[in-house]
């Protein structure tokens, strides 16, 4: 997806090959640490905890939680506008944790995100709280221009590419390619392709 047309853009503009391996989530840090890897991104959140076993890049994506509503529903454009309306969630996740702290909002928990994405347009829920990346390929891919992505963003994180710590040359390298696919366009092409808009221009500086 995303995550890997940015790593091959990046080695292509550094001259380094890229040969990618599909891991578990939470087994990306341990195979950095086993040396069994040598880059992992697979939207890694930057945290003060992780960077004290792993290097990060600059950030590539700004993620978060966000809210999905139909195209015609004019009544939602901050948090605040979220309570006492009907949310839908995917059961277990961030998204269901948040909308549970929203004072009268009534919760509603499905077992998978596209069935709320589906409900949402239908009108079951006013709006759907669930991860910004995903929120944004659906609108742009799935969503028959029915639903709209409300510039809510409920939490906000940087995404960052994780190396061995120490290494510092690799991380170099990495910040390089980033800084030239940011400056060439490259980056901006591939943020389109994928969320169907351009990258906000915090992300490109």
């Amino acid at each position: 997806g995303f995550d890997v047309d940015i790593i091959r853009a990046i080695g292509e503009a550094e001259g380094f090959d890229v040969e990618i391996s599909n891991r578990s989530f939470d087994g990306l840090i341990p195979t950095l640490q086993a040396k069994e890897i040598d880059v992992a991104i697979n939207d890694i959140t930057i945290t003060d905890d992780r960077k004290q076993s792993v290097d990060f890049s600059k950030p590539y994506y700004i993620a978060g939680l966000g809210v999905v509503t139909r195209a015609d529903n004019d009544t939602i454009h901050t948090a605040e506008d979220l309570q006492g309306k009907t949310l839908g969630v995917s059961i277990g996740s961030t998204g269901e944790e948040a909308a549970r702290k929203i004072p009268g909002a009534n919760v509603r928990v499905f077992n998978a995100i596209n069935e709320a994405f589906l409900e949402v347009q239908n009108g079951g829920v006013d709006a759907v709280v669930n991860d910004i990346p995903t929120n944004e390929y659906y609108v742009s891919h799935a969503g028959n221009k029915k639903v709209r992505s409300a510039e809510v963003a409920l939490t906000k994180e940087d995404l960052g590419i994780a190396v061995l710590k120490g290494n510092t040359e690799l991380l170099t390298k990495i910040d390089d390619g980033l800084a030239k696919i940011k400056a060439n366009g490259k980056f901006a092409e591939i943020y389109e392709k994928w969320f169907g808009k351009q990258p906000p221009q915090e992300l490109l500086q």
